[in-house]
């Protein structure tokens, strides 16, 4: 008998096999990781400011990776610093 998928020999992931940094998480998931509430992070995606986000179909998804860039976006030195999406607004 054959191994099906051709690539599931020994030591070679299979093509659709998911590793850890791109793994779609969902809202839930992605809200535990940021420690924010899933709600807040709803309205983030729909009012903007939030992290990059993947909708298939109906589903929303988040990659680890958007997630740690957002993260990294928006780190600040003190209160008085303006996040950048709040300076742009302030610009136009």
């Amino acid at each position: 008998m054959r191994n099906w998928p051709p690539s599931a020999k020994k030591g070679v992931p299979h093509a659709n096999a998911q590793t850890q940094s791109n793994t779609l998480l969902t809202v839930d998931e992605a809200a535990q990781r940021l420690s924010i509430s899933a709600s807040y992070l709803n309205k983030l995606r729909c009012f903007g400011g939030g992290p990059i986000f993947v909708r298939l179909g109906k589903a929303v998804r988040y990659l680890p990776s958007d997630l740690d860039a957002w993260i990294t976006e928006n780190k600040r030195t003190n209160t008085s610093s303006a996040s950048p999406a709040y300076a742009e607004g302030m610009a136009s």
